[in-house]
């Protein structure tokens, strides 16, 4: 095999994530983000179902609201944990 040649790629814009209520950016930061062309997706991953509260579902809410948003991040079932653990995750979607 030869070695992967050099590939030059233009960026116009990204994506990040954001899926944990304890590190979502603050609107200042996604603001500051979008205005150098990184947007963003709101997220409420499942694996945490169980330790979100009413005030992280609405912080979630109010941010997936926001001008500038591009989608969800980190929203649904993940079943590759306890099966104990899926009706939580089920009741977390509901809510959001």
């Amino acid at each position: 095999m030869s070695p992967a040649a050099d590939v030059e790629v233009s960026l116009n814009a990204v994506v990040t994530n954001f899926c944990d209520p304890s590190s979502y950016a603050t609107d200042s930061l996604l603001e500051a983000l979008s205005g150098v062309g990184c947007f963003s997706t709101i997220g409420l991953h499942p694996k945490g179902a169980s330790k979100y509260t009413d005030s992280d579902i609405k912080n979630f809410c109010r941010l997936i609201d926001r001008q500038g948003e591009v989608g969800f991040g980190e929203v649904g079932l993940d079943h590759t944990v306890p099966y104990a653990e899926w009706l939580g995750q089920a009741i977390l979607l509901k809510k959001v």
